[in-house]
């Protein structure tokens, strides 16, 4: 796959004012057309939806959420270390996906009435364990990391009768180290994708359709292990063991800013709804939350014992949801700071807690091979 090198100068400064830019889709050709090898056909059905709305067809969101009032649904047991999960992005879904430590892709339904079934698994989908997982914002593409040191994309198809087939991967190469984080970028255009892990410390922009790297963003000069992008403008954070938080600005590839981190290894980054605030999770347990226009720390919260590995906004951006290798995960008023609840039950390292995009649900994963879904 050929590369271009994008800058990756500090610059910025306060001056460097970051502002929610105007939406550029600009595609390039064929980014419609993924040429995916033909799919497979598989004999799971999707689960009717579990979906609760209120008298005007709308969500229960997380307005009305009480985090203090959060409880264990239900739990999935797996027999492998689970290291990530996440929502599908389809409209009006309640499924999510999973990756662990023996390969393996595994789809799931939630359903505040029947808890966690499982779907589908795919085995030996990569050749090394998942780390990363992100679904596309239409809900047809998946994008997976793995020590095998690929990024994987594949197509999911609903079928008629409620089953869903599922594409042969596409394997974009070039990783020298474990991928230990994939975002979809398209904001950039339908078919680009972020990835960025261990081994060259560099950031890729991908255009998958034609599996080749477009740029190649360097800067950090340790492991890349937390990435985020934004919705509606082509932007990005990153951090690492360098103890820097890199902005990127993708239509420039190039870095825009670097947030003072005292040198504190960062493990998860996040961006709030209105791109105003970044969030992050360090190896020493704190967490920072910056406001971007001007750089600075607007809170920072010590909350959790060990290290903060998951920070992720609530979908309404009251809440930051934190989870740590302390086996908690914590709801944090974005207001005022204060801990509204931290939800125990894990019995080992809690690796991430994803808030559902509508529903007023959590799932997490952890170290003692579970999924847990709270509500």
């Amino acid at each position: 796959a050929g590369a271009g090198a994008g800058a990756g100068g500090a610059g910025g400064g306060a001056g460097a004012d970051w502002k929610r830019a105007a939406p550029h889709r600009t595609a390039p050709p064929d980014s419609h057309s993924h040429h995916f090898p033909e799919a497979r056909q598989t004999n799971v059905k999707v689960m009717k939806q579990s979906i609760v709305t209120d008298d005007a067809g709308g969500y229960e969101g997380f307005e009305t959420l009480d985090p203090s009032a959060m409880k264990e649904i239900d739990v999935l047991q797996d027999s492998q270390v689970i290291r990530t999960v996440t929502w599908s992005t389809a409209p009006d879904s309640s499924m999510f996906v999973y990756g662990t430590t023996s390969r393996a892709l595994k789809f799931a339904e939630a359903s505040a009435q029947r808890g966690i079934s499982l779907l589908q698994e795919l085995p030996d989908y990569h050749a090394g364990s998942i780390y990363a997982i992100s679904w596309h914002r239409h809900g047809d593409l998946l994008a997976t990391g793995s020590n095998d040191k690929q990024v994987q994309v594949t197509k999911l198809t609903v079928e008629r009768d409620g089953g869903f087939s599922h594409s042969t991967p596409v394997h974009l190469q070039g990783h020298t180290g474990t991928v230990r984080c994939v975002e979809w970028c398209d904001s950039l255009s339908p078919s680009c994708l972020l990835s960025a892990g261990a081994g060259d410390c560099a950031v890729r922009l991908w255009d998958f359709s034609r599996k080749s790297c477009l740029a190649m963003l360097q800067g950090h000069t340790d492991h890349i292990q937390a990435l985020a992008r934004t919705h509606d403008s082509p932007r990005a954070a990153t951090g690492g063991k360098d103890g820097q938080v890199r902005l990127w600005d993708l239509r420039q590839q190039a870095s825009s800013r670097v947030l003072a981190c005292q040198g504190e290894e960062v493990l998860s980054l996040h961006f709030n709804p209105s791109e105003t605030m970044l969030a992050a999770g360090f190896a020493s347990s704190c967490c920072n939350v910056w406001e971007l226009r001007m750089g600075k720390v607007m809170h920072r919260f010590q909350h959790h014992q060990h290290q903060c590995r998951s920070v992720e906004y609530s979908p309404d951006g009251r809440w930051l949801v934190t989870a740590s290798f302390d086996g908690t995960i914590a709801f944090v008023d974005v207001v005022d700071g204060s801990v509204a609840a931290i939800l125990t039950g894990h019995e080992d390292r809690v690796v991430q807690a994803r808030p559902h995009p509508q529903l007023p649900w959590t799932l997490s994963c952890s170290v003692d091979k579970t999924v847990r879904l709270w509500g």
